[in-house]
């Protein structure tokens, strides 16, 4: 990572660097030079704001003060008495990563000698030839603040290495092997296949490579009477981590694994940080004594919406008639809000703890992300320590905080422009300017729902799925916002346990997605449901287990 702030200006400064597909998003440039004039400017660390004049040019913020001059041939932007903000840094997704089509696993001879690749050990993969720059994301998350994204490859416990991107939609890379990405997401039906093993392959693969260097070194300083080193591009790749000169980006969701991510940096000794995790709580103490940077999930779990009086009266004469068939209901929802409130508080119970941290979007719709963020908020963390965690912590943690993380005289032109301080109700990102591109974003005015238009799959769902020997059934939540669906899958024999769908796809009359499931490994589930009315039917399946039928009926429709 200490490569990528020396790339970041070399990308400056390359003529020609920035132009290559257009952007229709993007106004239109006469000049290199911006002037913005009488903007309240976010000072880093807290929540004031200093107004100033500021003054860009080829990208980078040239100047800033009060009552500067504006250049002779600077374009001034409207956008007076305004609030000027760091652009946010996204620091795990998949954002801009092209998805490839599944493909069966080959059968190998030997299970416990798998090739590399088949087994998912691509440590010296690059996303090179991967980028999507048509992805809707970019331009959706770069119109709710954001510049600049680290994203990782998909795959198994070693997919590969990430990239730092700018959010421009055009030649949007700026540096490439920033990170080693791992999982604890096994291979299917070869070793690793089990979290332990996983673990097991990690520490052979850690020493392999050290002592690769090692022998390395030796023939280097003496090649007279040493056997030349093999070459091996999978054990090369990691003797950076071994020295300490890259990080491992370890995507650890559960508590269970920060803690295997724990005991495997104490044991080995690298630079480990524990990425898109969604709860750490018990393992503070353990994280701040080994000293690992965090990386937040902002990905979680739906909200429990509030009820008028009239709906509360409606479920409570309905809860009589249910009472007997759902006795631990009420027990059942408390653990669940119980579950929710935990989620929320993890980002305030770090900063309480002294502990920077900074915010992933991986799973989570630009669309839930302020929300999300204000629920971190109303559960413990400040507005100052949220700003920190999207923009200065971020960009000390990529090493790339001389740059990049806040507006200072110097640095590169990642900037947003809000009609009002940031969390203040009514606020909207009006204007942003990526890489010193200024664009805008104009406030969209919310659609009426047309008479007649009916609730379609949204609503509450009941499953039945014929599994040989252990027949399931649940309930499948899905919601519609715009032209997204979320689904939400709880299976009654798993009360203490939702699960989120990813990959949600609906053509109007068929609904697929996958749920992941952790339990000694990874297992991931795919539904197909074919929607007819009030009732649908369909099949699971599972790789390497077949398909499963399943049926279910509309439960509750959207009020």
């Amino acid at each position: 990572m200490y490569k990528t702030l020396f790339r970041l200006l070399s990308v400056m400064i390359l003529p020609g660097f920035m132009f290559g597909q257009i952007d229709y998003d993007k106004v239109k440039e006469a000049t290199d030079v911006l002037f913005l004039n009488d903007v309240y400017v976010h000072n880093s660390g807290d929540t004031t704001f200093t107004m100033q004049d500021i003054i860009i040019q080829d990208g980078i913020i040239k100047q800033m003060g009060g009552s500067l001059e504006a250049p002779y041939n600077a374009r001034t932007l409207k956008v007076d008495s305004s609030y000027v903000y760091p652009s946010f840094i996204d620091m795990m997704s998949h954002l801009g990563v092209k998805k490839e089509e599944r493909k069966e696993d080959p059968r190998v001879k030997f299970p416990g000698f798998p090739p590399n690749d088949v087994a998912g050990i691509t440590p010296e993969w690059k996303l090179t030839g991967k980028y999507d720059t048509k992805d809707g994301g970019i331009k959706s998350y770069r119109a709710a603040g954001f510049g600049m994204a680290h994203i990782v490859p998909r795959g198994r416990m070693l997919p590969g290495q990430s990239s730092l991107i700018s959010l421009k939609s055009e030649d949007m890379v700026l540096d490439e092997g920033v990170a080693t990405y791992m999982q604890f997401t096994g291979a299917r039906r070869m070793y690793p296949s089990t979290v332990i093993a996983i673990m097991a392959k990690w520490r052979d693969l850690f020493n392999n490579a050290a002592y690769l260097s090692e022998h390395q070194d030796i023939f280097n300083k003496s090649p007279l009477g040493t056997p030349r080193p093999k070459k091996d591009l999978m054990l090369e790749s990691l003797i950076p981590v071994t020295k300490k000169e890259q990080a491992v980006f370890t995507r650890t969701e559960s508590i269970k694994s920060v803690f295997r991510a724990l005991e495997l940096e104490a044991e080995l000794d690298y630079q480990l940080v524990l990425a898109n995790a969604e709860v750490v709580d018990d393992a503070i103490a353990k994280i701040k004594a080994q000293n690992v940077p965090v990386v937040l999930s902002l990905a979680l779990p739906k909200a429990e919406k509030e009820k008028d009086k009239k709906g509360d009266k409606a479920e409570k004469k309905d809860n009589k008639d249910k009472a007997v068939e759902h006795p631990q209901k009420e027990e059942l929802a408390q653990r669940k809000r119980e579950s929710i409130e935990r989620y929320e508080s993890q980002a305030g119970l770090l900063e309480d703890a002294g502990h920077k941290f900074a915010f992933s979007t991986m799973d989570l719709k630009s669309k839930d992300f302020k929300s999300n963020l204000n629920r971190m908020i109303n559960a413990g963390l400040s507005k100052a320590g949220a700003l920190d965690a999207l923009t200065i912590n971020a960009a000390k943690l990529l090493e790339i905080d001389d740059v990049a993380g806040s507006v200072e005289q110097g640095k590169l032109a990642y900037l947003f422009v809000s009609n009002k301080p940031y969390f203040n109700e009514g606020a909207h990102i009006g204007h942003t300017i990526v890489d010193g591109n200024w664009l805008e974003h104009p406030k969209k005015e919310k659609k009426k729902a047309k008479a007649g238009t009916g609730s379609g799959i949204s609503g509450e769902w009941s499953y039945e799925i014929a599994i040989p020997e252990d027949e399931r059934s649940g309930t499948i939540t899905i919601e519609k916002a715009d032209d997204d669906y979320s689904v939400t899958v709880f299976d009654q024999n798993q009360t203490d346990t939702e699960f989120t769908g990813n990959d949600v796809s609906y053509n109007g009359s068929t609904l697929t997605f996958t749920i992941t499931i952790e339990d000694g490994g990874t297992l991931i589930v795919n539904f197909t449901m074919n929607f007819e009315g009030d009732s649908y039917e369909g099949f699971i399946s599972i790789d390497g287990l077949g398909e499963f039928p399943m049926q279910g009926q509309r439960i509750t429709s959207p009020e």
